[in-house]
C-alpha cells in the first residue's frame, strides 16, 4: 500500500537558495562612482564614493535605506519556503508562494532603479534630487567626467531575486509513501489511500 502526499521541496529549496543571495546581497556596496580631474575637487568625498544599500538611489534620485528591507522581504520569503516544507494540504501551497510573489516586488522595483543608474543618460534622472551627494554625482555623470560600475551587490540581488521568484513559481509535485501493514492508518484529511500499483486520479 502506499499514499500520495504533496511534495513542495524544490521549491522551498530554490527559495531559500534566492533568500541567501539577497541576504548577502544587502551587505555589499551595489555602485560605485569616481569623477577624474579637476572636477573632483567640488564633489563630496573627494569624487569617489561607494553606494551601499543604506544609500539606495530611488527612482526620484533620493537616498534610502533600503537594507533592513530587503532583510525583512529575505526573512518573509525564507518563512514561505520553511512552510511549504510542511503544506501537504492542497491550495495552502499556492497561499505561500502567492505571499512570496507578492513580497518580492519592491525588490524588483528597487533593483530595476538601480540598474537605469548605469545607464547612457542617467545625469537627468540624478540632478533633480534633493541630495547634494546623488545632485553632484548626477551633473557630472552629464558632462561624462565620472566613471560608474557594477559592484556586487547589485549583481547577488538581482540574482537571488530572480531565483527566488522561480522557486515560487516551482509546482507542487506529488510523492509516494510506502505503507507498511503493521504500520497501516486510517488516512489523514488531504491524503489519498490506493493499493500497490494503482495510479493517482
Amino acid at each position: 500500500m502506499f499514499r500520495h502526499r504533496r511534495n513542495n521541496g524544490l521549491a522551498g529549496i530554490v527559495m531559500l537558495n534566492g533568500v541567501v543571495l539577497m541576504a548577502f546581497g544587502s551587505t555589499l556596496p551595489w555602485g560605485r562612482f569616481e569623477v577624474g580631474g579637476t572636477n573632483k575637487e567640488t564633489l563630496p568625498y573627494g569624487g569617489s564614493h561607494e553606494f551601499g544599500f543604506d544609500q539606495t538611489i530611488t527612482s526620484d534620485g533620493s537616498l534610502s535605506d533600503f537594507g533592513p528591507t530587503i532583510l525583512v522581504i529575505s526573512g518573509v520569503v525564507a518563512l514561505c519556503a520553511l512552510a511549504l516544507f510542511a503544506t501537504r494540504i492542497r491550495g495552502l501551497g499556492a497561499l505561500w508562494r502567492v505571499i512570496s510573489l507578492v513580497s518580492l516586488v519592491p525588490v524588483a522595483l528597487v533593483v530595476g532603479s538601480l540598474w537605469s543608474v548605469f545607464d547612457d543618460d542617467p545625469g537627468t534622472e540624478m540632478e533633480g534630487t534633493d541630495s547634494a551627494l546623488v545632485r553632484a554625482f548626477g551633473l557630472a555623470m552629464r558632462t561624462n567626467a565620472v566613471s560608474s560600475s557594477i559592484e556586487p551587490g547589485l549583481f547577488l540581488i538581482t540574482i537571488g531575486c530572480g531565483v527566488a521568484v522561480v522557486g515560487s513559481l516551482i509546482p507542487a509535485f506529488r510523492s509516494k509513501e510506502v505503507i507498511h501493514p503493521e504500520d497501516r492508518q486510517a488516512p489523514k484529511h488531504g491524503d489519498f489511500l490506493a493499493p500497490e500499483g494503482s495510479r493517482s486520479p
